[in-house]
């Protein structure tokens, strides 16, 4: 709750209200987006009399999830300011499979359309878009889990790694093939992964 600015999509809006205490400032969201077929009416009128932006958005060529991102991007844009990464919490939507792979596709857009990166927290797991090129990963926290994983998304992918249980060396990632799941960690203080196309990263988180 120390974002600069905060969102909520739809239904998502009815987890927030029904677990976070409202009568804290701090807790509301600035903007609540979605086409509304999931929030509940008395909920969505709480938050508008409490100030919050309410943007119905009936289009379904969108996810809720998505409609958000673009708005949040709007306000950044309008506001001349920047984002140093987007924390999105998906626990509303770990009952559904589709809705799962839905938020896997956004993260995907998303990272193919902007430079900010993208973190989908859900339960006790977290998962972001790495670009082609090479990359280093803090993993010396004690919020590690003890798993992770590297699956292609989009297209096939060459990765190789360092600090992982199950380390690859020009290894080739394609479903059908070889996907990296369960996976873990050597001990390393960071896992080295180079890759020549987009992967997603997921590892277990304690919290």
């Amino acid at each position: 709750f120390q974002a600069k600015i905060r969102c909520s999509a739809d239904g998502g809006t009815n987890v927030l209200f029904t677990y976070v205490p409202a009568s804290h400032s701090e807790y509301l969201p600035h903007f609540i987006a979605g086409d509304f077929d999931s929030i509940a009416p008395i909920i969505k009128e709480f938050y508008q009399c409490k100030g919050c932006d309410v943007f119905c958005r009936p289009d379904q060529d969108n996810t809720d999830f998505t409609k958000c991102l673009n708005i949040l991007l709007e306000k950044v844009q309008q506001s001349n300011s920047s984002l140093d990464c987007i924390i999105a919490h998906v626990g509303a939507s770990q009952r559904r499979f589709d809705h799962q792979m839905a938020n896997i596709n956004t993260l995907y857009r998303f990272s193919k359309s902007s430079n900010v990166f993208l973190f989908i927290i859900m339960c006790d797991n977290v998962s972001f878009i790495l670009p082609a090129g090479e990359h280093e990963i803090d993993v010396d926290s004690a919020l590690r889990g003890k798993w992770c994983s590297l699956v292609p998304i989009g297209s096939s992918c060459t990765v190789t790694t360092n600090g992982l249980t199950y380390n690859m060396t020009n290894s080739v990632l394609e479903f059908g093939e070889l996907v990296s799941t369960s996976n873990g960690f050597d001990g390393s203080p960071a896992v080295k992964i180079q890759n020549d196309r987009p992967v997603l990263w997921s590892m277990g988180i304690k919290i």
